[in-house]
Formats: structure tokens, sequence, C-alpha cells
């Protein structure tokens, strides 16, 4: 898996930092913080609601979309299958989306569809310091996939917000290795949102769940299917250095998935 550059059309002005992964060593005040009494580390701790969601290229209308985002209250939104310039609308959509809800924005275009890009998505109420992307090993033949990480500021801490979106065949094991990989055991607060085109009996998530937690399966309720006809959950909020909170799966009309919403604390002594 190789690091790359954006290539395409130009992201929000504030994503001009590149992210060195890996988050410095507790400060003597992060480490008093964190043997505090638990209700003062409450206290410190912030509260955040994220989704993950596949918004199918647009095709139910971007209007409809913003819509369906704000109506979940979230603040973070990690999103699949976004387009850039394409036949399918002609417009940057993620630009689009956080220009709609007054966020802001980072773009990962994967792959080359009709004169524009494919990709995923971060789009975020708070604002976002510093990305970086990665390709995904490519069998022959099969579309190109990323991973996306996006460090958000929320007041005085930060969290790294990851996004991705699987193959949903051949080497879509490869991926979630390298994944795997590329997270390592996080250091400092943060969340992977993706559809990762497996359910939880497969190998993929044994995979992701060597350093990470799926957070559905930790606090969910609900039956948990993120498709459509909501037979199937292929479409997983993961954590690691948050406290985890809540999470289920909104039926949102306006795409063929659904959006998994999750609701986690962030303590200063897990700020990146």
């Amino acid at each position: 898996m190789r690091v790359r550059s954006f290539a395409g059309a130009a992201v929000a002005a504030a994503l001009v930092v590149p992210l060195q992964l890996g988050a410095a060593p507790a400060t003597p005040a992060e480490v008093t913080q964190a043997a505090a009494p638990v209700q003062q580390a409450r206290a410190a701790a912030t509260s955040l609601r994220v989704i993950t969601y596949n918004i199918r290229f647009g095709e139910f209308g971007l209007a409809n979309l913003a819509s369906d985002i704000r109506k979940t209250g979230a603040s973070i939104a990690v999103l699949q299958e976004v387009d850039n310039r394409t036949a399918s609308g002609g417009v940057h959509q993620a630009k689009n989306l956080a220009r709609r809800l007054g966020w802001h924005v980072a773009y990962d275009a994967n792959s080359r569809k009709s004169f524009g890009w494919r990709g995923n998505a971060v789009i975020s109420k708070y604002p976002i310091v510093a990305t970086n992307r990665f390709t995904l090993p490519q069998p022959e033949g099969t579309e190109r996939r990323g991973l996306m990480i996006a460090r958000v500021k929320v007041g005085t801490k930060k969290l790294n917000v990851w996004v991705t979106h699987l193959q949903p065949g051949r080497g879509r094991l490869m991926q979630a290795r390298a994944v795997r990989d590329r997270i390592g055991t996080p250091r400092c607060a943060t969340v992977l949102g993706g559809d990762f085109n497996a359910g939880p009996e497969q190998q993929e998530h044994n995979v992701l769940d060597t350093h990470l937690v799926d957070l559905w399966k930790a606090v969910g309720t609900g039956d948990g299917d993120t498709n459509k006809r909501g037979t199937a959950r292929i479409d997983f909020l993961y954590t690691r250095r948050v406290t985890k909170v809540s999470s289920w799966v909104a039926p949102l009309r306006h795409s063929d998935h659904r959006a998994v919403i999750g609701n986690v604390r962030v303590a200063s002594a897990n700020s990146c």
C-alpha cells in the first residue's frame, strides 16, 4: 500500500497539512487527568456523534442526502461512493454536501469515472486540520480503492477519522489487512467508518478486530443491518481509545444503504 496525494479537484483550504501518523506521548497534564476520578474524566470528555453512510453517487439528490445527515444529529460524517464531477451530476458531491451543512470537507479520489472521480469523504462540523491518503492493494481488473485519514479538531481535542470502501469480491481480504496494518494499534482517539462489503462473520472483520472495536457490536441496539432491504450488515464504525456510548442503524431514505450512527466520548488523555 502506497501513500498518495490527492489527484483531481482541489479540496477545502483547511486541508493543507499532511498528517504524520502516530501520536505524541502523553504529557504530564494528560497523565494526571487520566488518573482523575471517573466523574471528572467524564466531565472533561467531549461527546461526538459520527455516522458512516454510503451515498450511492448522490443518485437520490444531494439536498436529500444533506437532510438525511442533518436529521441524524451527527457532527462528523464518513461517506462512501462520493463522486466528483462525473456524469452522475457534474458536481463535487463532497464539497456540495459540506457547503449545504456549513461543514469542512476532505475528499479521497480513488478511481476515474466518466471524466471525473469516485471516492470517499469525511465531512465535519469541526475543522479538519490534517489529512493523508493511501492506495489499497488492487487485484488486476478491479477498481482502485483507498484509505483516508482526517484529523478533526474538536475544541482542544483531536481525533483521527478514517474512511474506506473495500472491494465487493476478489482482493477484499488483502485490502482489510492493509487497512489494519496502516492504522496499526491506535495511540489516540480513532474512528474508522466504511462500506466493507463483508458481513461480521467474514474474515475481513476478524482482521480488523485485531486493533479496533466494532462499535455496533459493542454497544449497538436494533438489528444492525445496513443494506436497504435490511438483510445484511456490511457498513461498520470501528473505534479505539474513545468511550463507546451507543450505536444504531438509521433507515435513511436516500441511498441503497442505511447509515450507522455512533455516539462516543473523547477524553483529553486520548487526544491525538
